[in-house]
């Protein structure tokens, strides 16, 4: 349930992958010029790590070509995204063993863009339309559940201030100092608005970083979503809680589930939630009961 989480670098050599991709292309002539290029591409790959690892991506030109239009490596942009589209995500293709294993990495299958959707698919963190080069690369392909990657889309960067979290190489922080946050609307039933609010102490470009993702992947509506039905689901517990011990006892269970989640999850949208609940007098005073109409 964790909003984000730092994903260790795959364990799989990435020329390996760019190899048995091209390797189980059919076209004899497109093999050719793809090994032909493959030295470039091995340079590029490189590249993109030192990049990545410096949170300088967004300074990356875009490919502006159409797929059949070769690119300085005798190549075509259309021709590298079949290496994915043809290949490598291909159920029965040889190259598929790689993206079930970069699929797998993500932590009990929860997505690690939002931390609570199931990851199902790879997400090309530099869209593959816009960087071709990149489209089998290992460490530009984040599991994601189809929400993220279907809602973040071609979208990238073009600016450091619009750079979101890229997973293989964040900041360990995000994983450790509290910075996702919950309100608790007096609706009935009660609700709940996330926010990110990253420590001050932080550098200016990690807190950007944050924010920005929080805002790309519309976290706010989906984690009140989630709310909603945990919200739900606890009024019959803390109902009976307050009939036998009273509304003290009320806030000792939320608090409880508040420091349980946050030892184990410190940003996650439950934890969060719990805080915020144990904290707000008017909720565990009565106010997690609808009002009956």
């Amino acid at each position: 349930m964790r909003f984000v989480r730092i994903l260790p670098l795959p364990n799989i050599d990435a020329m390996v992958v760019f190899d048995a991709c091209v390797a189980s292309t059919g076209i004899a002539e497109t093999r050719l010029r793809l090994m032909a290029a493959r030295a470039r591409i091995e340079l590029g790959y490189g590249y993109y790590a030192e990049q990545a690892q410096a949170r300088n991506l967004y300074s990356f030109p875009p490919l502006e070509a159409e797929d059949d239009a070769l690119t300085a490596l005798n190549i075509t942009a259309g021709e590298l995204k079949k290496l994915y589209s043809q290949q490598l995500s291909v159920k029965g293709r040889p190259p598929r063993f790689y993206y079930d294993k970069i699929l797998a990495s993500a932590p009990r299958g929860k997505c690690p863009l939002c931390g609570f959707g199931q990851a199902s698919t790879l997400d090309h963190f530099l869209p593959k339309s816009k960087f071709p080069w990149y489209s089998v690369l290992p460490v530009n392909l984040v599991p994601a559940c189809k929400d993220c990657n279907h809602g973040k889309g071609n979208k990238f960067a073009v600016a450091e201030t619009e750079q979101v979290i890229h997973p293989y190489f964040e900041d360990a922080a995000i994983g450790h100092q509290q910075w996702l946050f919950a309100t608790i609307e007096a609706t009935s039933p009660a609700s709940a608005l996330f926010f990110a609010q990253p420590p001050e102490h932080w550098e200016v470009s990690l807190k950007n970083r944050i924010t920005r993702h929080f805002e790309e992947y519309d976290l706010a509506r989906r984690f009140s979503v989630e709310a909603a039905t945990e919200i739900a689901n606890l009024v019959p517990m803390l109902a009976l809680l307050a009939s036998k011990a009273g509304e003290e006892n009320v806030k000792w269970h939320l608090e409880a589930v508040s420091m349980s989640t946050s030892q184990i999850e410190p940003n996650s949208w439950k934890s969060a939630l719990f805080q915020a609940l144990a904290g707000n007098e008017w909720y565990w005073k009565g106010g997690f009961q609808p009002l009956i109409s």
